[in-house]
Protein backbone atom coordinates (compact mmCIF):
# COMPACT_ATOMS: atom_id res chain seq x y z
CA UNK A 1 0.00 0.00 0.00
CA UNK A 2 2.97 2.19 0.78
CA UNK A 3 4.79 1.14 -2.77
CA UNK A 4 1.34 2.28 -4.28
CA UNK A 5 1.05 5.73 -2.48
CA UNK A 6 4.38 6.69 -3.38
CA UNK A 7 3.92 5.59 -7.21
CA UNK A 8 0.81 7.26 -7.18
CA UNK A 9 1.96 10.49 -5.76
CA UNK A 10 5.18 10.17 -8.15
CA UNK A 11 3.35 10.31 -11.16
CA UNK A 12 1.02 13.13 -10.21
CA UNK A 13 4.29 15.23 -9.01
CA UNK A 14 5.45 14.38 -13.03
CA UNK A 15 1.99 15.65 -14.49
CA UNK A 16 1.89 18.93 -12.38
CA UNK A 17 5.65 19.37 -13.50
CA UNK A 18 5.03 18.80 -17.09
CA UNK A 19 1.61 21.26 -16.79
CA UNK A 20 3.75 23.66 -15.44
CA UNK A 21 6.53 23.69 -18.23
CA UNK A 22 3.16 24.04 -20.53
CA UNK A 23 1.90 27.22 -18.85
CA UNK A 24 5.85 29.16 -18.48
CA UNK A 25 5.98 28.54 -22.67
CA UNK A 26 2.36 30.06 -23.32
CA UNK A 27 1.44 32.68 -21.11
CA UNK A 28 -1.98 32.90 -22.97
CA UNK A 29 -2.87 29.70 -21.65
CA UNK A 30 -4.18 30.19 -18.37
CA UNK A 31 -4.68 26.65 -16.32
CA UNK A 32 -4.93 23.33 -17.44
CA UNK A 33 -6.86 20.01 -16.23
CA UNK A 34 -6.30 17.09 -16.77
CA UNK A 35 -8.62 13.88 -16.46
CA UNK A 36 -9.29 9.97 -16.72
CA UNK A 37 -12.05 9.23 -18.73
CA UNK A 38 -13.82 8.28 -15.73
CA UNK A 39 -14.10 11.84 -14.94
CA UNK A 40 -11.46 11.84 -12.33
CA UNK A 41 -9.25 14.19 -11.82
CA UNK A 42 -5.34 13.38 -12.43
CA UNK A 43 -3.59 17.13 -12.16
CA UNK A 44 -4.60 20.72 -12.99
CA UNK A 45 -2.62 23.76 -12.21
CA UNK A 46 -4.40 27.56 -12.63
CA UNK A 47 -2.64 31.06 -13.32
CA UNK A 48 -4.03 33.83 -10.05
CA UNK A 49 -5.44 35.78 -12.49
CA UNK A 50 -8.24 33.31 -13.67
CA UNK A 51 -11.55 32.83 -12.06
CA UNK A 52 -13.21 29.38 -12.34
CA UNK A 53 -16.90 29.04 -11.52
CA UNK A 54 -16.50 25.29 -11.76
CA UNK A 55 -15.32 23.62 -8.00
CA UNK A 56 -11.71 22.15 -9.48
CA UNK A 57 -13.03 18.75 -9.08
CA UNK A 58 -15.90 19.08 -11.49
CA UNK A 59 -14.31 20.41 -14.32
CA UNK A 60 -12.67 17.22 -14.90
CA UNK A 61 -16.46 15.39 -15.29
CA UNK A 62 -18.23 18.37 -17.34
CA UNK A 63 -15.28 18.61 -19.65
CA UNK A 64 -15.55 14.95 -20.38
CA UNK A 65 -19.15 15.01 -20.41
CA UNK A 66 -19.04 17.77 -23.10
CA UNK A 67 -16.48 15.39 -24.82
CA UNK A 68 -18.35 12.06 -24.86
CA UNK A 69 -21.72 14.12 -26.45
CA UNK A 70 -19.39 15.99 -29.31
CA UNK A 71 -18.00 12.62 -30.01
CA UNK A 72 -21.57 11.24 -30.73
CA UNK A 73 -22.63 14.45 -32.63
CA UNK A 74 -19.91 14.05 -34.78
CA UNK A 75 -19.93 10.76 -35.31
CA UNK A 76 -23.81 10.38 -35.95
CA UNK A 77 -24.50 13.53 -38.05
CA UNK A 78 -21.09 13.45 -39.93
CA UNK A 79 -19.47 10.25 -39.34
CA UNK A 80 -16.39 11.82 -38.15
CA UNK A 81 -13.87 11.48 -35.65
CA UNK A 82 -13.98 14.45 -32.64
CA UNK A 83 -10.57 16.28 -32.48
CA UNK A 84 -11.10 18.99 -30.24
CA UNK A 85 -14.29 21.30 -28.70
CA UNK A 86 -13.89 25.08 -28.50
CA UNK A 87 -16.10 27.16 -26.30
CA UNK A 88 -15.96 31.39 -26.60
CA UNK A 89 -16.67 33.72 -24.30
CA UNK A 90 -16.33 37.10 -23.46
CA UNK A 91 -12.91 36.94 -21.80
CA UNK A 92 -11.48 33.06 -22.12
CA UNK A 93 -11.44 30.37 -24.59
CA UNK A 94 -11.98 26.83 -23.48
CA UNK A 95 -9.98 24.14 -25.91
CA UNK A 96 -11.05 20.58 -25.05
CA UNK A 97 -9.61 17.12 -26.35
CA UNK A 98 -10.37 13.27 -25.41
CA UNK A 99 -6.83 11.80 -25.76
CA UNK A 100 -6.81 7.97 -25.75
CA UNK A 101 -6.60 7.59 -22.50
CA UNK A 102 -7.29 11.51 -21.18
CA UNK A 103 -9.13 14.49 -21.32
CA UNK A 104 -7.55 18.12 -21.72
CA UNK A 105 -9.06 21.36 -20.93
CA UNK A 106 -7.04 24.42 -21.18
CA UNK A 107 -8.48 28.05 -20.46
CA UNK A 108 -6.81 30.87 -22.70
CA UNK A 109 -7.01 34.19 -22.40
CA UNK A 110 -9.22 35.24 -25.58
CA UNK A 111 -7.03 38.45 -26.25
CA UNK A 112 -3.60 37.55 -26.45
CA UNK A 113 -4.66 33.68 -27.96
CA UNK A 114 -6.46 35.53 -31.12
CA UNK A 115 -3.15 37.44 -31.46
CA UNK A 116 -0.94 34.46 -31.81
CA UNK A 117 -3.96 32.25 -32.85
CA UNK A 118 -5.24 29.54 -32.33
CA UNK A 119 -4.26 26.86 -34.20
CA UNK A 120 -0.90 27.39 -32.44
CA UNK A 121 -2.25 26.45 -29.09
CA UNK A 122 -4.61 23.57 -30.78
CA UNK A 123 -1.19 21.94 -31.60
CA UNK A 124 0.69 22.90 -28.77
CA UNK A 125 -2.13 20.88 -26.52
CA UNK A 126 -2.29 18.31 -28.86
CA UNK A 127 1.44 17.25 -28.73
CA UNK A 128 1.50 17.78 -24.80
CA UNK A 129 -2.08 15.60 -24.62
CA UNK A 130 0.09 12.62 -26.32
CA UNK A 131 2.86 12.62 -24.35
CA UNK A 132 0.45 13.02 -21.03
CA UNK A 133 -1.62 9.83 -23.13
CA UNK A 134 1.63 7.96 -23.47
CA UNK A 135 2.90 8.94 -19.80
CA UNK A 136 -0.27 7.58 -18.22
CA UNK A 137 -0.63 4.64 -20.25
CA UNK A 138 2.85 3.29 -18.96
CA UNK A 139 1.88 3.86 -15.20
CA UNK A 140 0.17 2.20 -12.80
CA UNK A 141 -3.04 4.99 -13.28
CA UNK A 142 -4.90 3.16 -15.67
CA UNK A 143 -5.36 0.27 -13.32
CA UNK A 144 -7.27 2.21 -10.46
CA UNK A 145 -9.69 3.27 -13.30
CA UNK A 146 -13.28 2.76 -11.03
CA UNK A 147 -13.91 0.32 -14.48
CA UNK A 148 -11.78 -1.97 -13.99
CA UNK A 149 -12.28 -2.33 -10.85
CA UNK A 150 -15.64 -3.28 -10.90
CA UNK A 151 -15.27 -5.39 -14.06
CA UNK A 152 -12.63 -7.38 -12.24
CA UNK A 153 -14.65 -7.73 -8.72
CA UNK A 154 -17.87 -8.18 -10.80
CA UNK A 155 -17.95 -9.63 -13.91
CA UNK A 156 -21.20 -10.46 -14.62
CA UNK A 157 -22.49 -6.83 -14.54
CA UNK A 158 -24.09 -5.83 -17.87
CA UNK A 159 -24.23 -2.10 -18.24
CA UNK A 160 -22.10 -0.02 -16.46
CA UNK A 161 -22.10 3.49 -16.16
CA UNK A 162 -21.22 6.46 -14.90
CA UNK A 163 -22.75 9.98 -15.25
CA UNK A 164 -23.13 13.77 -13.55
CA UNK A 165 -25.57 14.38 -11.42
CA UNK A 166 -26.91 17.20 -13.68
CA UNK A 167 -27.61 13.50 -16.32
CA UNK A 168 -24.79 14.12 -18.29
CA UNK A 169 -23.06 10.81 -19.50
CA UNK A 170 -19.59 10.38 -18.58
CA UNK A 171 -18.21 6.54 -19.67
CA UNK A 172 -20.43 3.89 -20.89
CA UNK A 173 -19.84 0.24 -21.28
CA UNK A 174 -22.81 -0.90 -22.30
CA UNK A 175 -24.95 -0.80 -25.51
CA UNK A 176 -27.76 1.93 -24.32
CA UNK A 177 -28.49 4.89 -25.54
CA UNK A 178 -25.87 5.89 -22.63
CA UNK A 179 -27.85 9.77 -23.20
CA UNK A 180 -31.05 8.60 -22.54
CA UNK A 181 -30.09 6.50 -19.79
CA UNK A 182 -27.51 9.44 -18.24
CA UNK A 183 -30.57 11.76 -18.06
CA UNK A 184 -33.03 9.29 -16.15
CA UNK A 185 -30.17 7.72 -13.76
CA UNK A 186 -29.86 11.51 -12.98
CA UNK A 187 -33.52 11.72 -12.67
CA UNK A 188 -34.21 8.40 -10.34
CA UNK A 189 -30.81 9.60 -8.01
CA UNK A 190 -32.46 13.32 -7.43
CA UNK A 191 -36.05 11.55 -6.94
CA UNK A 192 -34.64 9.60 -4.24
CA UNK A 193 -32.89 12.52 -2.66
CA UNK A 194 -36.23 14.26 -1.78
CA UNK A 195 -38.05 10.64 -0.58
CA UNK A 196 -35.31 10.30 1.86
CA UNK A 197 -35.97 12.03 5.00
CA UNK A 198 -32.30 13.32 5.44
CA UNK A 199 -32.17 14.24 1.67
CA UNK A 200 -29.16 13.01 0.15
CA UNK A 201 -29.27 9.11 -1.56
CA UNK A 202 -26.59 7.08 -0.86
CA UNK A 203 -27.41 4.17 -3.50
CA UNK A 204 -30.98 2.59 -4.56
CA UNK A 205 -31.81 -0.70 -6.89
CA UNK A 206 -34.54 -1.20 -9.25
CA UNK A 207 -35.18 -4.57 -9.11
CA UNK A 208 -37.38 -7.08 -11.80
CA UNK A 209 -37.81 -10.44 -12.10
CA UNK A 210 -34.54 -11.80 -13.04
CA UNK A 211 -31.88 -8.65 -13.24
CA UNK A 212 -31.00 -5.55 -11.12
CA UNK A 213 -29.78 -2.21 -11.09
CA UNK A 214 -27.47 -0.45 -8.51
CA UNK A 215 -27.32 3.29 -8.59
CA UNK A 216 -24.69 4.51 -6.42
CA UNK A 217 -23.29 7.86 -5.61
CA UNK A 218 -19.39 8.65 -6.62
CA UNK A 219 -16.90 10.88 -5.22
CA UNK A 220 -16.57 14.56 -7.56
CA UNK A 221 -20.21 14.56 -8.01
CA UNK A 222 -20.71 11.18 -10.06
CA UNK A 223 -23.19 8.43 -10.11
CA UNK A 224 -21.95 5.40 -10.99
CA UNK A 225 -25.14 2.92 -12.23
CA UNK A 226 -24.28 -0.99 -12.73
CA UNK A 227 -26.71 -3.48 -13.47
CA UNK A 228 -26.50 -7.32 -12.21
CA UNK A 229 -28.62 -10.72 -12.99
CA UNK A 230 -29.72 -10.89 -9.53
CA UNK A 231 -32.61 -10.38 -7.46
CA UNK A 232 -31.96 -12.31 -4.21
CA UNK A 233 -31.50 -9.54 -1.32
CA UNK A 234 -28.51 -11.63 -0.04
CA UNK A 235 -26.68 -11.34 -3.44
CA UNK A 236 -27.58 -7.32 -3.55
CA UNK A 237 -26.37 -6.69 -0.67
CA UNK A 238 -22.99 -8.13 -1.10
CA UNK A 239 -22.83 -6.10 -4.78
CA UNK A 240 -23.24 -2.91 -2.52
CA UNK A 241 -20.24 -4.18 0.15
CA UNK A 242 -18.54 -4.51 -2.83
CA UNK A 243 -18.88 -1.19 -4.64
CA UNK A 244 -18.48 0.42 -1.47
CA UNK A 245 -14.99 -1.19 -0.90
CA UNK A 246 -13.94 -0.08 -4.84
CA UNK A 247 -15.14 3.39 -3.83
CA UNK A 248 -13.96 3.71 -0.68
CA UNK A 249 -9.97 2.47 -2.02
CA UNK A 250 -10.05 5.32 -4.76
CA UNK A 251 -10.83 7.57 -2.56
CA UNK A 252 -8.73 7.30 -0.08
CA UNK A 253 -5.64 6.97 -2.65
CA UNK A 254 -7.17 10.10 -4.50
CA UNK A 255 -7.08 11.93 -0.96
CA UNK A 256 -3.08 10.66 -0.76
CA UNK A 257 -2.40 12.24 -3.49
Amino acid sequence: MEKNKSLITEINSDLDNLITLVLDENPSIMGINIGTHEGKLLANKFRNDIDINLKEERITSASVSLLSLSSVIMDHTLNEDLIYNIIEGKDVVVISMLMKNISIVAYLNRLSAGLKGLDSHIKTLKHFGFRISAFVETSQLLQEEIFVSIKRAIPNCKILLIVTREGLPIKSDSSFFEQLMSGRISALYQISGILLTEGKMEFSIITGNKQSIIIHELPMDRILCISVPDTDEKKLGSYIITLRSIIEQQSKKSNKT
